[in-house]
């Protein structure tokens, strides 16, 4: 049986998890919520190409994610950008080649896009607003979490050998 020290271990170790999720996860929460109220400006794509992650470790893969750059202009102020959405994920190479047709067709060189800019700060933009399922998994696992730790306390709190003091002259085991 684990003892009452072990319990509160867990416990904190999963809050302590959730904490770090949830602060990750409801900042850029907020600004995808944000962005739905965010102007929308005509841009120009000025380029679109494939950036690759090597990753370093057991297994050597390549991730890819497509890179859309445009520009566009806010009160005589012209800002470059190459942010499509929040969160950019990393794909590998099958779904490279998917990506790369899609920014081939979606934001070919030249054409005008709109681009969602931040009123507070114009230099940060998206081409699509909303979440993307990263964000979201890391949200719910979050939440998931907090109740994760209550299980647990519910789980080794009915169990009476667990947490029961030792009666007079009864030692612990």
């Amino acid at each position: 049986s684990l003892s009452r020290k072990t319990y509160i271990r867990t416990c904190l170790i999963i809050l302590a998890v959730s904490g770090v999720l949830a602060l990750y996860a409801f900042p850029v929460l907020k600004r995808t919520v944000l962005s739905f109220t965010w102007p929308a400006v005509p841009a120009v794509v000025e380029e679109h190409r494939m950036e690759s992650l090597r990753c370093v470790g057991f297994r050597r893969r390549s991730y890819w994610r497509g890179i859309a750059q445009y520009r566009y202009v806010i009160d005589g102020t012209e800002y470059v950008s190459a942010r499509m959405n929040f969160y950019p994920g990393y794909q590998k190479k099958k779904g490279a080649g998917l990506m790369k047709i899609y920014l081939e067709k979606r934001y070919a060189v030249g054409t005008t896009v709109t681009a969602y800019v931040n009123p507070y700060d114009p230099a940060f933009s998206v081409l699509q607003r909303g979440s993307t399922n990263v964000l979201l998994l890391l949200l719910l696992s979050s939440i998931t979490l907090l109740p994760a730790a209550a299980v647990v306390g519910l789980i080794f709190g009915t169990r009476s050998e667990v947490f029961a003091s030792p009666g007079p002259g009864q030692r612990r085991k």
